[in-house]
């Protein structure tokens, strides 16, 4: 009976998203209409709007859409009232600051910094402006009523959305992002293993270029779900600063990938082990690495410590090259060097996220690299 209870309970819990999902968002408006008609609102519609804007399947994005979208019609609706209150006669005056407000929050809008409040924002503004342009004079009477009634129906739509994401079949995108994370590293690692041939005088082991167009959505898909999974959960809160540090670092992983892999192709004809007389075992120790930090992002135990690893360089055998050889030599040098960093500083990262201890002078103590401090800032996840 209790296996068949939880198996019952599995079933509700984990049913298919693209049909849960809209039957959630038809009862929110079903709701949303239900409360209007009998509250005797007008122009439900605009509950209805912000349901849909609002809903974003994940709970704390729908939550966080919800609250800003309230917000910023408030703002929007209330600093339209307040230009109609500074110029309750002068039209042209009022229209000369409305096309400063409006040029302000459209500005706003194109930025990196809560485009969508300041979205808002404008809507409403453009509504009561409408409002008062539609009138032979300056009503503040309908304004207000515009306002008021807009910022209820907001309101009341966010809210009913908000609740059905709560309570009814909640998800959280803290697994999602998790496989797009693992996803990301997967793919860099085909990256790292095609280009590991080259490193030997090898052609490139397969067509990279579909792999190479993937990374950058990737990354900007694992931004949007980590997003969301920090509003999820407290836990990914917590340590959502350090899957922060740990993307960026994949995107400078892929950044020297990425140099590297140009740097070779003007080099096919040289034998880099002459002048770099460790490379096998550099690249020994980055598929260690690559593999090690798989595990981790699987919740597996690392089976190995990577240590740093110093690219060596034969300079007199360097020097006697050409100097676009020499050149390109030391540049790859250079470009290991990094790519050696950088997949060090991964490994710490992800770590220290899934608390995986890593024994004293493994990489701070020696490689000189710890840590970045974090800076002053308004936003701690932006420093």
């Amino acid at each position: 009976m209790q296996n068949f209870l939880s198996s019952l309970r599995q079933f509700w819990l984990s049913p298919n998203r693209r049909i849960v999902e809209p039957l959630k968002l038809a009862l929110a408006i079903a709701i949303i209409y239900a409360i209007a008609f009998y509250m005797g609102w007008g122009k439900p519609y605009w509950a209805t709007v912000s349901a849909v804007s609002v809903n974003l399947v994940s709970t704390g994005l729908t939550l966080h859409r919800g609250l800003i979208r309230v917000l910023g019609t408030a703002v929007g609706g209330f600093a339209g009232l307040a230009l109609i209150g500074i110029f309750p006669q002068e039209r042209w005056a009022y229209l000369a600051a409305a096309s400063v407000v409006l040029f302000f929050c459209g500005y706003l809008a194109t930025g990196k910094k809560e485009p969508y409040f300041w979205l808002i924002v404008l809507i409403t503004f453009i509504v009561v402006i409408a409002v008062v342009q539609n009138k032979d004079y300056t009503d503040s009477g309908a304004a207000f009523s515009v306002v008021m009634l807009r910022v209820t129906q907001t309101w009341l739509g966010s809210l009913v959305t908000i609740l059905i994401m709560v309570y009814v079949f909640p998800y959280r995108s803290v697994d999602e992002f998790e496989d797009l994370a693992r996803a990301r590293w997967v793919n860099q690692r085909q990256l790292y293993n095609a280009y590991r041939g080259m490193l030997f005088g090898e052609e490139a082991a397969e067509d990279t270029k579909h792999l190479r167009m993937e990374d950058l959505p990737l990354l900007h898909f694992c931004h949007f779900k980590l997003h969301g999974a920090e509003l999820d959960t407290f836990e990914m809160l917590e340590i959502g600063h350090d899957w922060h540090v740990y993307l960026d670092s994949t995107a400078a992983q892929y950044e020297a990938l990425e140099s590297l892999r140009q740097s070779l192709i003007e080099v096919r004809d040289l034998k880099l082990t002459q002048y770099l007389p460790n490379l096998e075992d550099l690249c020994t120790e980055l598929d260690r690495r690559f593999e090690q930090t798989e595990r981790m992002l699987a919740k597996k135990a690392p089976t190995e410590i990577p240590q740093h690893l110093a690219v060596e360089l034969d300079d007199t055998a360097t020097r006697a090259l050409p100097h676009y050889q020499e050149a390109a030599v030391r540049l790859i040098k250079a470009q290991l060097e990094k790519l050696e960093e950088v997949s060090l500083e991964l490994y710490d990262c992800i770590a220290k996220i899934r608390k995986f201890e890593r024994p004293a002078g493994a990489h701070d103590d020696h490689h000189g690299h710890g840590a970045k401090k974090k800076g002053f800032g308004l936003d701690p996840f932006q420093t």
